[in-house]
């Protein structure tokens, strides 16, 4: 429990990550769990479960983070993220600029 291992087929080499249980079955239950998530990934996985689109340059380096959301819409989720790191969101549409 608590360990996923991730297989590469075009190298064919396997390694094991450790991550929380919470994590490894989010997604059978639509939760969106991140663990020390790079924020690059976490705006990932927001485009595509709310159907957005982030515009950002890489100025936000090494920030990570670390929720869960169980159903929150965007805007909860963009509160907690602009909370936590003092990032600020404005939406156009389906565009979302982060500064």
């Amino acid at each position: 429990p608590g360990q996923l291992l991730i297989y590469n087929k075009s190298n064919n080499t396997a390694s094991i990550e450790n991550q929380t249980p919470d994590k490894v079955e989010a997604w059978t239950t639509g939760k969106l769990v991140f663990y020390k998530t790079p924020v690059n990934d976490v705006f990932l996985q927001l485009e595509q479960r709310y159907d957005v689109h982030f515009r950002y340059d890489n100025s936000l380096g090494d920030k990570t983070i670390t929720a869960t959301f169980d159903g929150a819409p965007l805007e909860k989720v963009l509160q907690h993220i602009s909370f936590v790191w003092n990032i600020h969101f404005r939406q156009h549409g389906d565009s979302i600029d982060v500064r």
